[in-house]
């Protein structure tokens, strides 16, 4: 009996002894083999239009890595990214702008994952960014157009070392993002020089360029100028290029493809008289002359911008000095064939100039000049017209120095994105500065960009309103850059904003320019209209790749 109860006791001893270790050894295996646990503290900043920056508190000391999790609605979670053992930080780069994004994280290893981390959000930037092109000497932009693909072409001036500084026309195409897809300047040997002033894409998926030839006549060292045409490739490559000129010294500001193919150019000859009268060209699509036309009277009469309106005419903007005691806007509505429909002048007693204009939604005009004052010198200004011609309001935007409206355009929502230049806000010694005005000419917005020197936009096509709302703007700039001047390229978004790189120097700020409503009701001119006799002369510039040097401003 004792045997047995003996033998019963062992038997229990040992059932409990094996219950214990075998309940001891799932435990040892459990937590051997248990997945890491969940990451903390999971935050998520924008750092640009197309990046957010993560990071986070790695409280494991097993994981073998980390998955991160983007949602787009905060509810429905893709894996984007899958990163190596002790990593606390990620960027995660090539995202939308404007756009909020949701993200969470877990760990993992061989055993399996953690619980979900807490879930973070933030919004990217709206789309913008700012770059300058440039080397060592003088660079400069003065036209701008979207094109098709999204992205921009731009045309200006760079200056090229063939020994000595030789100026040259300068054609870039951009990305969207500001990056350069190809760039070419377009040059003579001496004594020739070539400038651009205007660029338009054209209906074959090329470019028409429109500016000036300069010689420099080597005994005298004066300076002439001639109207200088180079179409090219939709790679930059030029298909055919003409001066046009009958005499020493004739110019080319603006040029803009018709509905039939060809071209329309607008500038200044000094064809019949002792002075300028503005001109027009009319191209075919291969440069030869249609018919060709200058307009004004015994003194100075310019045409700085041109565009084909909806009738098939034309309507004219520049300045005049034959017509008035002083030099005033001028706008010029004319038929098919270049014959004068209207033409008034718009100014006060001092020299008003109309720089840019555009058919406007309702058959009117916009224009943007300068209008000076003896007060405060010269001021941004601009006209809304009617299809006739008529006042239907102005506004003039000033301040303490001098200030001025180079470029504008209307905007999808009616109103208007005005351009100039300003010396009475911003940074530095001149800045870029923008206005947004609503369709009655009340302002929106104003601000200034620019940094401690001279920057500026001026000429006609020096802004344009992008197809996503935003605004694109170039220019010249002394402020940031490779060279004495930079080309500069500024992309706002569609509240005209941009966050400039704190380290660049650059500094966006609201302007404070009093815009008050004025009145200058249109005087008839009686300017006279003489056919010139101008014949096309090929060039022969050279297109050769530039490798301009780029800095960024933002983001």
């Amino acid at each position: 009996m004792l045997l047995k109860n003996i033998l019963h006791l062992s038997i229990s001893v040992f059932l409990a002894i094996s219950f214990v270790l075998f309940a001891w050894g799932c435990s040892c295996n459990e937590s051997k083999n248990q997945g890491p646990p969940a990451s903390t503290n999971l935050e998520a900043a924008a750092v640009s239009f197309d990046k957010i920056a993560l990071s986070w508190s790695d409280t494991s000391q097993n994981e073998t890595g980390f998955e991160i999790e983007r949602s787009m609605d905060g509810t429905s979670f893709t894996l984007t990214a899958t990163l190596p053992t002790d990593t606390t930080a990620l960027t995660d780069a090539g995202l939308n702008a404007k756009t909020t994004y949701w993200y969470r994280m877990r760990a993992y290893n061989p055993a399996g994952y953690s619980d979900y981390s807490n879930v973070t959000w933030t919004t990217t930037y709206p789309f913008a960014w700012a770059r300058t092109y440039g080397g060592s000497y003088v660079d400069g932009w003065i036209s701008v157009r979207q094109t098709s693909d999204g992205g921009f072409i731009v045309a200006g001036m760079t200056t090229v070392d063939i020994g000595f500084p030789m100026p040259e026309a300068w054609v870039l195409k951009l990305d969207k993002y500001g990056g350069v897809a190809w760039q070419k300047a377009y040059g003579e040997m001496p004594p020739f020089y070539n400038y651009a002033y205007s660029i338009q894409p054209s209906a074959d998926g090329g470019y028409i360029v429109a500016g000036m030839r300069f010689t420099i006549d080597i005994i005298t060292l004066s300076l002439y100028t001639n109207p200088w045409l180079i179409k090219l490739s939709g790679d930059g490559t030029p298909t055919w290029q003409n001066t046009y000129s009958r005499f020493l010294t004739d110019t080319a500001f603006s040029v803009q493809q018709t509905s039939d193919g060809g071209f329309i150019v607008a500038g200044a000859t000094y064809s019949n008289t002792t002075d300028f009268d503005a001109w027009l060209l009319k191209l075919d699509p291969d440069g030869m002359v249609s018919w060709q036309k200058a307009y004004g009277g015994p003194l100075t009469d310019m045409a700085y911008s041109v565009q084909q309106t909806n009738d098939g005419g034309y309507i004219v903007a520049g300045a005049t000095y034959s017509t008035t005691t002083d030099i005033d806007a001028w706008i010029l509505k004319l038929d098919t064939n270049g014959m004068v429909s209207w033409q008034k002048a718009y100014g006060g007693p001092f020299t008003d100039m109309a720089y840019s204009f555009q058919q406007t939604n309702d058959g009117g005009f916009i224009v943007a000049g300068v209008y000076s004052l003896l007060s405060s010198g010269e001021n941004a200004w601009v006209m809304k017209l009617n299809p006739d011609g008529s006042e239907s309001w102005q506004r003039m935007c000033a301040g303490s120095l001098t200030d001025g409206a180079s470029s504008v355009q209307q905007t999808s929502d009616g109103g208007f994105i005005v351009v100039g230049s300003t010396e009475s806000f911003g940074a530095g010694n001149g800045d870029v500065w923008a206005s947004k005005l609503d369709p009655d000419g009340t302002v929106a917005w104003q601000r200034t960009f620019g940094g401690p020197f001279t920057d500026m936009a001026y000429m006609a096509s020096s802004v344009q309103q992008t197809v996503d709302g935003g605004y694109i703007i170039v220019g010249f700039t002394e402020s940031f850059g490779a060279g004495t001047y930079d080309a500069w390229a500024v992309r706002l978004d569609s509240n005209g904003s941009i966050r400039f790189n704190p380290s660049s120097g650059a500094v966006m700020a609201d302007a404070t320019a009093v815009c008050s409503t004025i009145s200058t009701p249109g005087t008839v001119t009686n300017a006279s209209v003489t056919t010139t006799t101008a014949t096309p002369i090929s060039t022969f510039a050279i297109a050769t790749d530039t490798n301009a040097i780029i800095q960024q401003q933002a983001p």
